[in-house]
């Protein structure tokens, strides 16, 4: 009969043990990359602490494209605990935190699921699933959502073109959103005999009415600081929207006369003078950029 060593036994209760959600979570996240590198997707590990924990950008024909999306990468020994009755998908718990940080992404969100027993990869996208699920602010009461994953949802060949399609739809979703207010636009101008200007980046919708008589509409971020204006200096938004539209047109004329505007302090000294309209233009985006959300 073999008797062990007193300093294995030792060795062997004090050797550090690695948990299986460790493995797992490395894993999956060998499988991810093996799955998006094999079709010339490039792969970059994020901080696990923010929730997305690999970011892919996209490439087609090995030449790089502006689409890209993030990933959160699950793995489970035990697939079955998250089948719904229906047996058609999954229902995979996230932090809510999570899934509201999400939302505001332009990028995509990928939940990715491995299932170690079958060596299967389910996903979906977050904001689809969002966007067809829930309404908005139904989850906050929650301190997780449940995200349903379809089983067909499967990371192969096909499933990789969904989620570059998927990505590429998101990306593009700015252009098609412009293009068809500008389809309405035109509509409202044709049926309605109205003289549209809007500029939506702006946050701005001038409405001319038939007779001379229009409207100005401020929205977004301009309508944010027009308020702004009105608490601390009690001015309307309409004055304020006023005397800004009469100072742009002085300043143009001024550069069209051939002048400079210049910033003269107290003692009638130049502080700072710029020659053409672009120079000031790129001064107040610059002042702009470094005060918002000052």
């Amino acid at each position: 009969m073999g008797i062990t060593p007193f300093y294995a036994i030792i060795a062997d209760f004090d050797m550090p043990r690695r948990p299986r959600s460790h493995q797992l979570e490395e894993l999956s996240r060998d499988r991810l990359h093996t799955a998006f590198g094999a079709i010339g997707w490039t792969v970059e590990d994020l901080h696990h602490d923010y929730g997305e924990d690999l970011l892919v950008r996209i490439f087609e024909r090995e030449k790089a494209t502006r689409y890209q999306f993030f990933v959160q990468a699950k793995a489970t020994d035990h697939i079955e605990r998250y089948l719904q009755k229906d047996g058609r998908s999954l229902s995979y718990p996230v932090s809510t935190d999570h899934v509201e940080h999400w939302r505001q992404f332009w990028e995509p969100v990928i939940l990715a699921v491995w299932d170690a027993g079958e060596d299967i990869t389910y996903w979906e996208c977050v904001q689809t699933f969002l966007d067809r699920r829930m309404r908005q602010g139904t989850w906050k009461s929650a301190k997780t959502i449940r995200i349903s994953i379809p089983k067909d949802n499967i990371l192969n060949e096909k499933g990789l073109r969904r989620v570059f399609v998927r990505t590429r739809s998101r990306f593009e979703r700015f252009e098609r959103e412009r293009e068809g207010g500008q389809v309405l636009v035109n509509l409202l101008e044709e049926k309605l005999h109205l003289e549209i200007e809007y500029a939506p980046q702006f946050g701005i919708l001038i409405v001319g009415k038939p007779g001379g008589e229009g409207e100005v509409i401020a929205f977004g971020r301009f309508a944010s600081m027009l308020e702004d204006l009105h608490r601390k200096y009690g001015v309307s938004p309409y004055e304020t929207f006023r005397a800004s539209l009469d100072l742009m047109k002085q300043i143009v004329q001024a550069y069209q006369r051939g002048e400079t505007i210049a910033l003269v302090n107290e003692q009638g000294t130049i502080e700072k003078s710029w020659p053409t309209l672009e120079e000031l233009r790129r001064h107040v985006d610059r002042w702009s950029e470094l005060n918002e959300g000052a």
